[in-house]
């Protein structure tokens, strides 16, 4: 049986792989901070591990701003379009 703290790290890592790939996929860490109230170096430090756990407010705040349930954030592998992460459209398709 998972101990509590495993399960809390395991969702920080989830949360943190969640949003590094969201932001992978083209959305403005700038942009999303200043939606979610968050100062822009406290968005770079959660994502580079700097700030390993964040507070429930804070990882509302960042899926509000993204339009991702906190459910969603805190799961392991969910779907691009879960995440709403959506392939970019080539310019040789227009």
């Amino acid at each position: 049986m998972a101990s509590a703290k495993n399960v809390k790290l395991s969702r920080a890592d989830n949360f943190r792989n969640n949003l590094r790939r969201i932001f992978a996929g083209g959305a403005c860490q700038a942009v999303v901070a200043r939606d979610a109230g968050i100062h822009p170096v406290h968005v770079a430090r959660i994502l580079s591990g700097k700030t390993p756990n964040v507070t429930i407010e804070t990882a509302e705040s960042l899926g509000i701003a993204l339009e991702v349930p906190l459910e969603t954030l805190l799961a392991s592998n969910p779907t691009d379009a879960d995440l709403r992460i959506f392939p970019k459209k080539s310019d040789s398709a227009a």
